[in-house]
């Protein structure tokens, strides 16, 4: 969604701790005097091993033949257009500009995002400054790292 969350409430694979992840099934969610409790299958992980935290399926990035997205089947993905500026549009080499484009088509900005704010990233050896107005991303800059 278009909400800013913390690291803990997103997917992000960068987490400031040793915590693993896992994508399981859910097999049944039971409840009694102690609490709730979630019972899953597929878990890389021995047994007893506390669950800290749990985060919807999404099937574009679990890839499990059949299963279902629960409230997040109705999130809807937007492809962007890029475009590179004159200036930044001979400094990449052909190969990393092509992979460069392939992931920012993905929409690397947080979820919270605003048009015309200007955004940037370290890839392959350069700092990429990019903006976005009306789904196409425009490539500002691309300056190698020193």
């Amino acid at each position: 969604g278009n909400k800013k969350v913390g690291v803990f409430a997103s997917r992000s694979p960068f987490r400031p701790n040793g915590l693993g992840l896992s994508s399981v099934e859910l097999i049944s969610i039971d409840s009694d005097k102690n609490g709730t409790f979630l019972t899953v299958k597929g878990a890389d992980l021995l047994d007893n091993t506390p669950i800290y935290d749990v985060k919807p399926y999404l099937k574009k990035y679990d890839c499990h033949e059949n299963a279902l997205s629960g409230y997040s089947e109705s999130y809807e993905e937007t492809t962007l257009k890029i475009e590179y500026s004159d200036a930044a549009k001979n400094v990449l080499p052909k190969e990393i500009k092509q992979v460069l484009t392939e992931c920012l088509k993905e929409d690397p900005r947080p979820a919270y995002q605003d048009d015309g704010k200007i955004y940037g990233f370290n890839f392959a050896n350069y700092e990429i400054k990019f903006s976005v107005s009306c789904n196409v991303l425009t490539v500002i800059s691309a300056t190698p790292v020193k």
